[in-house]
């Protein structure tokens, strides 16, 4: 448990030091979180504003008549389109600078340590981290710090618009909003987690199962060599000639140390890595 602990403060602590490279993008991310809030006001209050529509038709009285919403249903649309777009805009600006910055700095490093210190180095890997690793920071910067303020203010936006007309709407809504944005996906990551936990768990006995049934067959097979002939067999191969023993050496490595014809070898299975 305090491993984990550990492992979850050094990625919040990561997490922490990729947001702060931010810092000198602020404004574009000001303006992405505005456009996106303000997008999917526009998305959300097409509804509205047809709940609107279909109850002015009904009950007289409402705020909003259903000429003024047909108006409006258009250039909401058209809005929400182009705010969109113009979110997705910055999101993109900020991660495609950041993403220069980050390489940027990585180079830096290697030119601080080259080339005696990266002697011996596997540089495909080396090109693998300035390539492939860290375009995956494009989903972090793009498409995850501002959807999560957006998603947030929104939320709040609506469960004060809901509370206008009863604060018990707008603890509802809040509420709502807390149990699908919040628990969840913590509910779902939890039983996934368990799941490829137990999953793991399940390989990993079938695995040790396996290296115990071979490493059991290679006895018996040695103690059955030793009734029938008076000696234990000098090695794998002998039993593999003679007694059948097979070993599926892709995922098997096995260690038979005999030490006199007479004594039982020592057995080892080891699972190779993968």
């Amino acid at each position: 448990m305090p491993e984990n602990k550990k492992k979850t403060r050094g990625n919040l602590a990561v997490m922490g030091r990729l947001v702060g490279l931010v810092k000198p993008l602020a404004p574009v991310m000001v303006a992405a979180v505005l456009l996106g809030v303000t997008g999917f006001l526009c998305a959300i209050f097409i509804t509205v504003l047809g709940a609107y529509a279909l109850l002015d038709s009904i009950l007289p009285g409402m705020p909003i008549s259903l000429g003024t919403v047909c108006l409006l249903l258009p250039v909401l649309a058209i809005a929400r389109g182009v705010l969109h777009y113009a979110e997705q805009g910055c999101n993109h600006f900020i991660a495609f600078k950041l993403l220069a910055l980050i390489r940027d700095k990585v180079f830096g490093a290697l030119r601080q340590l080259a080339p005696a210190k990266l002697e011996g180095r596997d540089r495909g890997d080396l090109i693998a981290v300035l390539t492939a690793d860290i375009e995956l920071l494009e989903v972090f910067y793009a498409h995850t710090i501002s959807p999560i303020c957006i998603a947030v203010i929104v939320s709040a936006i609506m469960a004060a618009f809901l509370a206008g007309y009863h604060w018990l709407l707008g603890l509802y809504a809040l509420g709502a909003y807390l149990v699908i944005g919040l628990l969840v996906p913590v509910a779902a990551a939890a039983v996934l987690l368990c799941f490829l936990t137990a999953l793991s768990n399940l390989e990993q006995g079938r695995d040790d199962e396996g290296k115990r049934q071979l490493e059991d067959a290679i006895r018996r097979s040695a103690v059955a060599c030793y009734a029938a002939e008076g000696i234990y067999p000098p090695d794998l191969a002998y039993l593999e000639e003679h007694y059948g023993i097979q070993i599926d050496e892709s995922r098997y490595t096995v260690y038979y140390d005999i030490f006199g014809s007479n004594l039982m070898p020592d057995i080892t299975v080891l699972e190779n890595e993968t």
